[in-house]
C-alpha cells in the first residue's frame, strides 16, 4: 500500500530512505519547495526517479517522477499541467 509506505518512510525518515537505496542526485534546485531529483536502482524498478520536495507544512516529500526528467525544475513543473516551469519559480507556496 502507497501510505503505508510513505507513512512508514516519514517515521525512518526520508534521509534513511534515500541512504538505504542508494539514491543519487540528479539536479537540485536552491528552492527546496522546487525540490531534488533524485535517482535509484530499486529492486523492480531500476533507474526510478523521485522529487524530493519540502511541502508548505515544513514536511518533505518524496513523489515518483517519470525517468524523462532531467531537472529538478522539469519535474516540478510537470506535477502541475499547463503551468511553465517560470510559472513555478513565480509560485510562493507549493503542498
Amino acid at each position: 500500500n502507497t501510505e503505508q509506505r510513505r507513512v512508514a518512510a516519514e517515521i525512518v525518515g526520508w534521509e534513511s530512505v534515500l541512504a538505504h537505496v542508494k539514491a543519487v542526485v540528479v539536479d537540485a534546485n536552491s528552492n527546496p519547495q522546487v525540490g531534488t531529483l533524485l535517482r535509484a536502482d530499486l529492486p523492480d524498478a531500476p533507474g526510478e526517479q523521485f522529487l524530493k520536495v519540502k511541502c508548505g507544512t515544513g514536511r518533505d516529500f518524496c513523489l515518483p517522477v517519470p525517468r524523462t526528467m532531467r531537472t529538478a525544475l522539469e519535474a516540478q513543473a510537470w506535477m502541475w499541467p499547463g503551468v511553465t516551469e517560470a510559472e513555478i519559480l513565480e509560485m510562493e507556496v507549493r503542498t
